[in-house]
């Protein structure tokens, strides 16, 4: 069998959920099947560790010949220079900086920067494929102003033979506000990080303060649902229940949740831990992982939640919804009601009082399995 060419585009290998996920795939692919060049925009060769050696990247701003100018092109808020941009940036870069060879399959793998996605509709490859990391649905109806940019956006779909989002729940959740791509969109799971159990080091260095404790964790941003949590940890203060929160992650959300935190009286009850690489390992030692988000799309801390042997309680978003359906053991994980802070109290407190299952084996193949299988049937 021949190798298939893919040419993956991206913005950035930083640290993140979309960066986890391309990471993980990448890992998982056949490198007997495939040849994939993987093109950034934004390059630090120091964030390119997990890629595996068979991967060709190549960084567009690296040429020094042509990176002042496509900076400037890039950053810049002129409306003629945006306007050039939409018109050649791609064309040049393509032109310039992409190897020359016939692609069977173009991924824009960001899902929603445009110039990213452009990028592989200005490419060769025969079959051009999107991928959809967000449940769109949820965040159109939670924020008007998300509204108002995916509608100026997603007649950018229309171009593309696939449209890939990363659950079931997206997926159908995508149907309903693009019924015109309906038979463009299908779903391939997120594949699971291989060495999970693996890069636990030590216990984190933290002596848990609670009759009980649970772990947030995540970027400290609107649609994570922190606020929620707090407002949730206030209904657990005033029930004089002893529960205490970690939150692992930050983000521009920060000085809100301070504040929320001191009004509240919850020093005592929260305690805000900063970004941590290590966050896996606090994740195993408390009794729950809580995830308050209004959306999630295939959430990567659930999984690993569940691979160290820690339930998970959660909110009704898609990802949580299809883990449980289709791959978390019995009992492992709990979703509340709906999104209040009542409802997130009631299943937390269902949940620590016996009813949660601390027992279980979770084995990721089921995942990892699927996935692949999922991305041979597009690919092959």
């Amino acid at each position: 069998m021949m190798k298939k060419n893919i040419l993956i585009s991206h913005v950035h290998m930083d640290i993140g959920g979309i960066e986890t996920a391309l990471f993980n795939m990448l890992n998982h692919m056949d490198h007997n099947k495939y040849n994939v060049d993987l093109m950034i925009y934004k390059f630090d060769k120091n964030k390119l560790t997990n890629i595996p050696n068979w991967v060709n990247v190549f960084p567009v701003w690296q040429n020094k010949r042509f990176a002042n100018v496509y900076k400037k092109i890039v950053l810049s808020r002129n409306i003629f220079v945006r306007m050039l941009k939409k018109v050649i940036f791609n064309k040049l870069t393509i032109s310039f900086f992409t190897p020359k060879k016939k692609y069977d399959y173009g991924i824009a793998y960001s899902g929603y920067f445009e110039l990213t996605d452009r990028y592989i509709l200005k490419s060769n490859a025969k079959n051009k494929y999107i991928w959809v990391h967000g449940d769109f649905y949820t965040q159109v109806n939670l924020n008007s102003k998300f509204e108002k940019k995916f509608n100026s956006i997603k007649g950018i779909y229309k171009h593309f033979d696939k449209i890939i989002c990363v659950s079931d729940k997206c997926a159908s959740n995508l149907k309903l506000i693009c019924p015109e791509y309906k038979n463009k969109i299908t779903k391939v799971w997120n594949f699971p990080n291989k060495t999970v159990v693996n890069i636990i080091s030590n216990e984190y260095p933290l002596t848990l303060k609670g009759d009980k404790n649970i772990v947030a964790v995540g970027r400290l941003s609107i649609y994570k649902g922190f606020e929620r949590l707090i407002e949730t940890m206030k209904i657990i203060k005033d029930k004089n229940m002893n529960i205490h929160l970690y939150i692992i992650g930050d983000g521009n959300l920060k000085p809100k949740l301070k504040n929320m935190i001191n009004i509240y009286n919850l020093n005592n009850h929260i305690t805000l831990l900063g970004f941590s690489s290590n966050y896996i390992s606090l994740v195993k030692m408390v009794d729950a992982l809580i995830v308050p988000s209004d959306s999630e799309s295939f959430s990567y801390s659930t999984i690993e939640s569940l691979e160290v042997g820690t339930p998970v309680i959660s909110t009704p978003t898609s990802g949580p919804l299809d883990i449980k359906k289709y791959i978390a053991p019995e009992g492992s994980l709990l979703i509340s009601e709906d999104f209040t802070p009542e409802a997130l109290f009631n299943v937390i407190d269902f949940g620590l009082k016996g009813n949660i299952n601390k027992k279980f084996n979770f084995d990721n193949k089921i995942i990892s399995d699927n996935a692949i299988k999922e991305l041979d049937e597009l690919l092959l």
